[in-house]
């Protein structure tokens, strides 16, 4: 049994990470500046892989993606304001934003399901009531 208890709490620990670096790369696009506490667009500007820019490529008209694909290939500095809010309006049009928010939900929910074996014979108490409050922090959060 202890076999499947280090592969459930393996697999808690996959998705729960997974919806936390989702979640975070959401708030990178559309979150407050001042709950955030980061730039907002910056993994834009930094040309960073994430989720919701592979969702976008995907999903995109050729057009569009040809018009991703010269933004991305150009330095940072090299990047325009206008650029970058029509890659956010795509980013909604592809439905992308959403499509990414519902992934991390759903890794939420299978991490959930891991947590009673990954955590099988866990005493009860503040510090089992913290990870298990950590499932839905990780997609609810908002900084």
């Amino acid at each position: 049994m202890a076999g499947a208890k280090f592969e459930a709490f393996q697999r808690f620990g996959a998705h729960i990470g997974l919806a936390f670096q989702i979640q975070d790369d959401v708030l990178n696009l559309v979150g407050s500046d001042s709950r955030y506490g980061k730039e907002i667009g910056g993994d834009l500007w930094e040309g960073k892989r994430t989720l919701v820019l592979s969702h976008a490529f995907t999903h995109a008209s050729p057009a569009d993606r040809g018009r991703l694909e010269a933004f991305f290939s150009r330095p940072g500095q090299r990047r325009l304001e206008r650029e970058m809010q029509s890659i956010y309006d795509l980013l909604h049009r592809t439905g992308s934003i959403e499509w990414v928010r519902q992934a991390a939900s759903e890794l939420s929910k299978a991490a959930a399901k891991e947590l009673p074996l990954a955590f099988a014979g866990a005493r009860e108490g503040p510090d089992l009531d913290f990870v298990r409050s950590l499932v839905n922090y990780m997609v609810e959060r908002e900084v």
